[in-house]
């Protein structure tokens, strides 16, 4: 038999384990929250919208990031920065189980969204080398193999996610 420490540990990491392979069991990357013409769609019986192929004004949208407005930085104290690598999710039926417009904390997917492990829900980020100072909210979750060494950034579109593909960022958590 097991010491009291040796079950305690072990159902600690039975905790982890079961509360990761649940977040990439149910809460996987996404679904299209686009707004797509109806030459675009397929529908079944099950209602499975589908996108077609990016036109080249859509791929291209990526390619330069615009610029920063001309305004102020907001007064925002950072309290960390780190670097880490970036990649990008869009909501698409394929890479769902379950609703795949509900982040992991049960808000609905829109611009601004980024999944995160390691912090809590409603933690705000700013990647000021790409989006200026655009405020994210970390209201997702990733797969627990990249423990806190990887953010997910929410885009509307697969080909915008594509486009972004995984880059080293840095981050400033505010808030």
């Amino acid at each position: 038999m097991y010491s009291r420490k040796k079950q305690k540990r072990l159902r600690k990491w039975l905790l982890v384990t079961t509360a990761a392979m649940i977040c990439d069991i149910m809460i996987p990357a996404t679904v299209m929250a686009q707004q797509v013409s109806p030459t675009d769609t397929t529908e079944s019986s099950n209602t499975v919208t589908v996108q077609s192929a990016p036109s080249e004004n859509q791929s291209d949208a990526l390619t330069s990031l615009p610029a920063p407005k001309d305004r102020p930085a907001p007064d925002v104290t950072i309290k960390k920065t780190m670097t880490l690598k970036a990649s990008a999710y869009s909501s698409t039926v394929d890479q769902t189980d379950g609703d795949p417009f509900t982040t992991a904390n049960g808000t609905r997917v829109a611009d601004g969204i980024i999944a995160m492990n390691g912090v809590p829900f409603g933690t705000k980020i700013r990647i000021p080398d790409y989006f200026g100072d655009k405020v994210f909210t970390v209201t997702d979750r990733m797969n627990a193999k990249w423990g806190s060494t990887r953010i997910d950034i929410w885009m509307p579109t697969r080909a915008q996610a594509i486009q972004w593909g995984v880059r080293t960022v840095t981050i400033n958590i505010v808030s």
